[in-house]
């Protein structure tokens, strides 16, 4: 519809609603000057029923007016929804940026990160980690600079499916890592490297980054740094390991990850998933359920991303023992969070596993 048309459209419906009070008001104005007629002797209403008429219209059509802008205060009170926080963090960004209040935007959106990652806001991550990526170059804050790069738009570039994106971000935010000594990134850039290849199917290249994260990681000095590291390469590789269908190498590594996590609940949660997975291609559906109710439960007010893939595992388990309505549940369930953090590709993967089902 046009803007003209539009604009027709809530002209009419002004008038039409203006008329509804209108003529209410002046039926009720009628009444009453007539009851009042009959029991007062009302002579300014006899001697001049054409003036006693204008009065009774004007006094209609003011409160009629008064009426109709208050109904339309009110709706537009109504209609006016709040915007998304995800979408107020991303404004409030842009003003500082726009204000060239460079290190507070470094400072607010590097915050920020972890907790649009966790929410599954990605496009909103990519946009103020390009902003920051900016204003820390401005700065001259090379690690928020690179941590930008490698995770806040290169990962999340990989994420909504734009690998090519991902890559060309992530290889910059390397190369100024180890320029830098930075190597706690240089070892994400590379685990992150391999994630990208492993999806592609190009085992060779998935190993030689997860080979170059390694050697990364052994440089990183700081102890906490370097232990959270050697765990996500510790899962990394039981992914790889999962898809090459080295079952108990992959649960080996998955345990030592488990080990190192335990105190992270933020990160611990991404290996459930995994252990179920293993445990329903070995055929033990038990723990398999076990594990993916531990991660469903777990990740519920954290991870969106890992509800969906614990949802999938239960809905894998629950078909196996021909439990189609809560296989349907689980299925629709998953689909639905990953339309809500805008992962299409395994929105519609689930989609069509639900089409195939017959109940």
């Amino acid at each position: 519809m046009s803007e003209n048309k539009t604009n027709k459209h809530s002209y009419l419906s002004a008038l039409i609603q203006l008329g509804k009070f209108a003529w209410g008001i002046f039926i009720g104005i009628s009444i009453l000057v007539t009851v009042a007629t009959m029991v007062t002797d009302f002579k300014m209403t006899k001697e001049h029923p054409v003036l006693t008429g204008l009065a009774v219209l004007a006094v209609t059509i003011f409160i009629s007016l008064i009426l109709l802008v208050i109904k339309m205060i009110n709706e537009g009170v109504e209609q006016k929804s709040p915007l998304p926080l995800s979408t107020e963090l991303v404004n409030i960004i842009n003003t500082l940026y726009e204000k060239e209040k460079y290190l507070d935007v470094v400072r607010l959106g590097s915050a920020l990160s972890r907790y649009l990652w966790l929410k599954g806001k990605y496009h909103e991550r990519i946009e103020i980690g390009e902003r920051v990526e900016d204003a820390a170059g401005k700065e001259s804050r090379i690690e928020e600079q690179v941590s930008s790069l490698i995770d806040d738009i290169g990962w999340t570039y990989n994420i909504i499916g734009q690998p090519d994106k991902a890559v060309e971000n992530i290889t910059s935010g390397i190369d100024k890592a180890l320029t830098n000594e930075l190597f706690y990134y240089a070892a994400k850039g590379e685990r992150h490297l391999s994630g990208i290849e492993k999806h592609k199917g190009h085992q060779a290249e998935c190993l030689s980054h997860l080979q170059k994260a390694k050697e990364h990681s052994e440089k990183i000095l700081d102890l906490t740094s370097k232990n959270e590291m050697e765990a996500s390469l510790f899962l990394a590789e039981a992914k790889y390991l999962f898809e090459l269908g080295k079952l108990n190498e992959a649960e080996a590594l998955a345990e030592k990850a488990i080990a190192v996590f335990k105190n992270d609940p933020d990160r611990i949660v991404k290996i459930h998933s995994l252990l179920g997975n293993i445990y329903l291609k070995q055929n033990k559906l038990q723990k398999a359920k076990d594990e993916f109710n531990k991660g469903y439960n777990a990740t519920k007010s954290t991870r969106e991303d890992e509800v969906a893939k614990n949802l999938k595992g239960l809905a894998d388990i629950a078909l196996l023992e021909r439990d189609i309505k809560s296989g349907l549940k689980y299925l629709n369930e998953a689909k639905e969070i990953y339309l809500s953090i805008h992962k299409n590709k395994e929105a519609t993967d689930l989609d069509n596993i639900i089409r195939s089902i017959r109940i």
